[in-house]
């Protein structure tokens, strides 16, 4: 993360709350910008790891505008135990009982014999 982004944030933010991931959320303080549709600006800061996929649906809705109120569980920072275990849970995958491991690692299995000409 940028020095510059730590800066504005420090000088026009105000912490909105964190979600399971660690993320801080944010809204710009004070009056609304013109610039922005007359909505408030909103954005985050990730904990460690920079990818959306970390983002929950009820968190990316309000960055986005389309839900005003923001998630309930977020006034409470998560634990480092809590963060952790929402990472592997985000991360990891479920293979049946049934899936080969060809499908695990995500080729796919053939179903036939290819034909080769005889000589």
């Amino acid at each position: 993360m940028g020095l510059r982004i730590l800066i504005y944030t420090f000088l026009f933010g105000s912490l909105v709350g964190y979600d399971k991931f660690g993320n801080k959320y944010y809204q710009r303080k004070g009056r609304r910008r013109t610039a922005n549709n007359g909505r408030s600006e909103r954005w985050l800061i990730y904990n460690d790891i920079e990818d959306a996929k970390f983002i929950p649906p009820m968190w990316h809705s309000w960055l986005h505008h389309n839900n005003d109120n923001f998630p309930s569980e977020g006034l409470i920072k998560p634990t480092a135990k809590e963060i952790q275990q929402a990472r592997s849970t985000a991360i990891q995958k479920y293979f049946s009982a049934n899936t080969s491991p060809a499908q695990a690692r995500g080729q796919k299995e053939l179903s036939y014999k290819s034909w080769s000409p005889k000589p």
